[in-house]
């Protein structure tokens, strides 16, 4: 595993992660369990990474309109996947350093006190990072998951890999339909424009007066 900059956060991960441990085996329940969250300081992504700095401040400094984890049946989950450890485990396989996490907290009118976190995963000797924010949650397992699921995201994106379990065997044949489907429709409207340029063509030669015109009205 590559070394991490910050051996504080590597020891909070660690706590972390016997905390989902010791859950996972003490059978399924019907929620995501409360699990110990690590300690990060608030200048830690400052220190790993002056670009995921920046990226906080411009985020602390909008006022864009908060969006939230959405709310989910848990009665319908069988097994909750840590996003957490699957993107530890990611980082590992790509060659990355462990992420890193900032909470962030502010009061809603609607919810009282909600929180998101921010996540970088350092990428070079000089610092640089990928950094990205998730939404807001009342709960703070539950923001801490949501930043290392868009981080998830963000990296295999980059990567152009993907996750092979079981939902990407169910989602992977829908994509590839939604894929011809879209090339089809691409062709579909290449194929009118092309009739329709040849249309208003072959009605300017029947019809000589409407070269000065706009043939606005042969549109559909």
């Amino acid at each position: 595993m590559p070394d991490h900059p910050c051996p504080q956060w590597e020891l909070a991960t660690c706590r972390h992660i016997r905390g989902i441990i010791a859950c996972a085996t003490s059978g399924i329940q019907d929620h995501p369990p409360a699990q110990p969250l690590p300690d990060v300081p608030a200048s830690s992504l400052s220190d790993l990474c002056p670009q995921a700095a920046r990226f906080v401040e411009n985020h602390l400094r909008r006022r864009d309109a908060r969006e939230y984890v959405p709310t989910k049946d848990w009665s319908t989950v069988a097994q909750w996947r840590c996003r957490q450890i699957t993107l530890r485990q990611l980082c590992q396989e790509v060659g990355r350093s462990p992420p890193a996490y900032q909470k962030h907290c502010c009061t809603s009118t609607t919810f009282g006190l909600v929180y998101r976190f921010f996540v970088v995963v350092p990428t070079t000797q000089e610092l640089r990072g990928i950094p990205t924010v998730g939404r807001f949650s009342t709960g703070e397992y539950l923001a801490l998951e949501d930043a290392a699921s868009a981080m998830i995201a963000t990296i295999l994106e980059q990567t152009n890999k993907h996750l092979d379990d079981y939902n990407y065997d169910k989602t992977s044949p829908i994509e590839q339909e939604n894929v011809e489907l879209r090339w089809e429709v691409g062709y579909v409207k290449s194929r009118y424009k092309k009739l329709h340029s040849e249309l208003r063509a072959v009605k300017r030669v029947v019809n000589p007066e409407l070269l000065g015109s706009s043939d606005s009205d042969d549109d559909p």
